[in-house]
């Protein structure tokens, strides 16, 4: 659980962040949102057997769902910009 808490979601949060922000110090930030989502859905279904016995379980899913939700809406938001 440490490596989602401590490793994978303050990435998700910070590219998210970087994303919305259209941070230029932050190259390819959307690609890179884009795959640190697909490692954290992997990774946490990977080991989801072994997980949902841990009696951390529940706030590490909320994190994860609110992380993913940020990611979601990040992305919505671009679509929904006109391009350039």
């Amino acid at each position: 659980m440490g490596a989602f808490d401590a490793r994978v979601l303050p990435v998700v949060a910070e590219l998210s962040q970087a994303v919305s922000d259209r941070a230029a110090d932050v190259p390819h930030a959307e690609r890179s949102l884009r795959l640190a989502v697909t490692l954290l859905t992997k990774g946490f279904l990977q080991h989801l057997p072994r997980l949902h016995h841990v009696p951390a379980f529940l706030p590490l899913w909320q994190a994860i769902l609110a992380a993913l939700e940020r990611a979601i809406k990040v992305r919505g938001a671009l679509l929904s910009f006109p391009l350039q």
